[in-house]
């Protein structure tokens, strides 16, 4: 536990929000941000479940509270954030965790029971971010979690009302990205596959779905979920430490992930929808899709179908500088604005020198023959905002940086 304390410092003597800390995910979360020397809020709407986890924690001697709570009241979780904040004095992450499942077709559920898990699972997302982030904008660096699932990604029969509200949690999260960025607070949207919880169990079944419905989808969902809750947190606690996804989505892949919930004849399987062909190494961005490795340093996007090659490391570009790299034959330039990467494509490459070679304040950089100055988050002119320069897309993994030049 000391090892992986020393190895999170933005953990380490943070304030973290977790709902649903009462079992799977959540507790998880909980128990392994205890031991990496985080103070902890918990939420839950089970009492009893969150008694439990608080008993489990490690501790490094961080502040503890527990929270009785239902996210969709948003009325108890503006109480919660102004509780939170009087306590604990700060807030340094938000865990938008808490969800439950709905067992039904949809039209064996009622509108009713659609409110109900739309009010859980989308709702008390918002009604989190919206109570808790002038409390996180406070904070030099401040990270959202908001949990979305594979459901959000595909949308397999007998998942309406479910794919429904994490659709909707993986639209706000990534809008909510860009317009945080440039902002101390970073962003993620976490898409879980199978993971060993007790959702399915614990589910509500629909209005007019047969009985029989609820025991086929939690025997079937204990046959499909192979990942551990503590694997799927550790993933997550590691992609906010390096930030490495607040630019994309994060997906956690179950070595096993087939069609949940009833499959008529002729309809795919959510195997068949083939997200991940090969397995996640560690834990991969994501945008709407997935890399996979390919051979040559590439990682090719699988829904978009776009290459990214190597670049550069991280360590060659310091902060506040911008280098030129050739990627698949094309000049690059990328900047390190502030700790976040950016590539732009190299047009001046005439006898006043390269863009890659000029100077670069906050996120311009002048071109020395032209004059110019480009903004590399954008790729404008401000000369002329009417034309500019392209923008590559760039992932970082690790310590090494892959653009897509294509």
């Amino acid at each position: 536990m000391d090892e992986q304390s020393t190895k999170m410092p933005f953990l380490r003597g943070g304030v973290a929000v977790v709902t649903g800390a009462g079992s799977g995910i959540g507790r998880a979360l909980a128990k392994q941000l205890s031991a990496a020397g985080c103070g902890l809020a918990l939420a839950d709407i089970d009492e009893n479940s969150l008694v439990e986890t608080a008993g489990m924690l490690p501790g490094k001697g961080a502040a503890v509270s527990t929270h009785v709570l239902d996210v969709a009241d948003e009325a108890g979780v503006r109480a919660f954030a102004e509780d939170v904040e009087n306590r604990h004095g700060r807030v340094t992450m938000l865990i938008n965790n808490a969800g439950m499942a709905l067992h039904g077709t949809f039209e064996e559920i009622s509108l009713d029971d659609l409110r109900w898990l739309i009010g859980i699972n989308f709702w008390g997302t918002v009604y989190g971010v919206k109570h808790f982030l002038p409390i996180l904008r406070q904070q030099p660096r401040a990270h959202i979690v908001n949990l979305s699932s594979i459901f959000g990604i595909v949308a397999p029969a007998g998942q309406t009302a479910y794919s429904a509200s994490k659709f909707a949690v993986r639209g706000f999260t990534e809008a909510l990205r860009h317009e945080l960025e440039g902002s101390s607070v970073f962003v993620s949207c976490v898409h879980p596959g199978a993971i060993q919880t007790p959702i399915a169990e614990r589910g509500r079944l629909g209005a007019n779905a047969p009985k029989a419905r609820k025991n086929e989808n939690v025997s079937r969902w204990a046959q499909l979920a192979k990942t551990s809750p503590e694997d799927a947190a550790a993933r997550i606690l590691r992609g906010v430490e390096r930030r490495a996804f607040s630019s994309a989505s994060m997906l956690i892949r179950s070595t096993s992930c087939s069609g949940f919930g009833p499959q008529p004849t002729g309809r795919r399987s959510l195997a068949e929808f083939r997200i991940h062909p090969a397995p996640v190494d560690d834990f991969d961005a994501i945008f709407n899709g997935g890399y996979t490795p390919r051979q040559g340093g590439q990682i090719v996007h699988k829904e978009k179908r776009m290459a990214f090659a190597r670049a550069a490391k991280t360590a060659e570009i310091a902060p506040g500088t911008i280098k030129e790299f050739q990627v698949e034959g094309k000049a690059v330039a990328v900047a390190n604005v502030g700790g976040n990467f950016y590539a732009i494509n190299n047009t001046c490459l005439h006898r006043g020198g390269p863009l890659g070679q000029g100077p670069l304040e906050g996120n311009i950089v002048t071109c020395p023959w032209h004059g110019w100055e480009y903004d590399v988050t954008t790729g404008k002119v401000s000369q002329n905002p009417a034309v500019g320069v392209d923008c590559y897309p760039l992932e970082v993994r690790g310590d090494e940086i892959f653009v897509n030049a294509g």
